[in-house]
């Protein structure tokens, strides 16, 4: 796989893209969570103040599938309490309708030979079949190749979890290393380089792996928030 798109919905939504196998950016790293998309049929929430855009029908997905809004359309009070919820709450309904418009885009748009979607809220692993379904529908048989058989692994979760940021942020500081480095330091990795000191380590691996332990705290701290 060269090319793939990664998911994360919760607090926010963010998206990951890699393309022949780099990760993308531009003019700044892509932002599809603000995209829009079309209104479920007969959702008048009003999201305004949940939006970043200041235009009138444009319908962003963070704006109404993050946590904030899941609250909020569940008449909840904390998005703790959305765990709470039945798999056939129509909530997840709605839910599937905006991130498979999403995913449809990125499809046209992007072509990834992986989707992967994770956070706290797809930890319910109910709404990935609904997604999958509603993506095939509103694609309309546009593209050939992609039917319910084959949907079914392009669009998946991610294998490790809730721990995906971690493991994703220590890979970019291992990558971080490899192609920042100055000098060899044998088979030593980041972790031993950092905490061993057996090398100086590199500015730009230490300040990945900073990052990568700051996400670990953070993701341990709301690990408790999966929906």
């Amino acid at each position: 796989i060269s090319s793939l798109a990664y998911i994360t919905v919760g607090t926010g939504v963010g998206v990951g893209l890699v393309v022949n196998g780099k990760t993308v950016h531009g003019l700044l790293h892509p932002e599809a969570g603000h995209v829009s998309v079309p209104r479920y049929p007969n959702d008048t929430m009003d999201v305004s103040d949940l939006s970043m855009f200041d235009c009138q029908n444009w319908t962003e997905v963070e704006a109404v599938v993050a946590s904030r809004a899941l609250v909020r359309r569940a008449g909840l009070d904390t998005a703790a309490q959305l765990r709470n919820l039945s798999d056939d709450d129509p909530i997840w309904n709605v839910t599937a309708h905006y991130l498979a418009a999403m995913v449809a885009n990125l499809v046209l748009v992007v072509s990834p030979q992986k989707i992967i979607l994770s956070g706290g809220i797809m930890q319910r692993l109910s709404i990935f079949p609904k997604i999958r379904e509603r993506l095939v529908t509103y694609l309309n048989g546009y593209i050939p190749t992609l039917d319910q058989d084959r949907v079914t692994s392009l669009v998946v979760t991610s294998r490790w979890g809730n721990n995906a940021g971690i493991i994703g942020a220590l890979y970019l500081a291992q990558t971080a290393l490899d192609d920042n480095k100055k000098e060899k330091i044998g088979q030593h990795n980041i972790l031993t380089q950092f905490f061993f000191f057996n090398k100086k380590p590199d500015t730009t691996c230490t300040v990945f792996l900073f990052l990568a332990v700051g996400a670990f705290v953070f993701l341990r701290r709301s690990s408790s928030s999966s929906f």
